[in-house]
């Protein structure tokens, strides 16, 4: 990642074909500045992608996710009072801030995202706040929505692990299970979630929908 390498760490990296990819990078010290980075060569080389900012002194993206070539989307922490998501449609040649909005307004000065915490399908993304929100987008990053889930927060160390994990098999039905065993189901999308009374053994972290399989799941 360049001369500060010691100083950042990787949020996330969203790859787009083999030699395609983006990662979601944090700065550990001042003297670094974290962002997007992008790779052209399977990994070799990446090149931080300066119009998505993060600029503020406490900013930093905590995802980046790419539905092809050219559409991606990266979130951050509150700054300036709201969300920080910036938006490409040209692979990351240029990077857009999404303007504020109710639902990217954050509850408390506490509230934030958890790094790599957030699931995707089709054109939806999904997002977890430490206050157990969810935030929404169902085009691509560029208009968002915000519900509250069953929990009153997401985590139990930020660095450690969310107390919650979350996955979708379509626009409308999903499942969000927690650490201490607890299951919940969806059918509008994340708007609303019921208990869901299960038999056998679950696993506590780490749902992930399984593609081609409607309503089916893996922990």
């Amino acid at each position: 990642l360049g001369p500060d390498s010691t100083n950042l760490k990787i949020g996330n990296i969203s790859g787009v074909s083999s030699t395609v990819a983006y990662a979601s990078v944090n700065a550990t010290a001042a003297v670094a500045q974290g962002g997007i980075w992008q790779t052209t060569d399977g990994g070799t080389t990446w090149t931080r992608q300066a119009s998505a900012t993060f600029s503020d002194s406490s900013s930093f993206p905590s995802l980046v996710h790419f539905w092809n070539d050219n559409d991606g989307v990266t979130i951050g922490d509150p700054t300036n009072g709201y969300f920080e998501i910036y938006v490409t449609s040209n692979g990351g040649s240029l990077w857009t801030r999404v303007p504020s909005s109710p639902a990217l307004v954050p509850l408390d000065a506490e509230e934030y995202l958890i790094s790599n915490n957030f699931t995707v399908t089709e054109n939806t993304i999904w997002v977890m706040t430490t206050f157990g929100r969810i935030l929404k987008s169902t085009d691509k990053g560029i208009s968002w929505t915000i519900s509250q889930s069953p929990l009153t927060e997401f985590f139990l160390n930020v660095d450690i692990f969310p107390t919650a994990d979350m996955a979708f098999t379509d626009q409308n039905n999903g499942l969000l299970q927690t650490s201490d065993f607890q299951l919940f189901y969806t059918n509008d999308g994340g708007a609303t979630w019921t208990d869901v009374v299960y038999s056998g053994v679950m696993r506590n972290f780490g749902i992930s929908a399984i593609p081609g399989l409607p309503n089916t799941y893996i922990a």
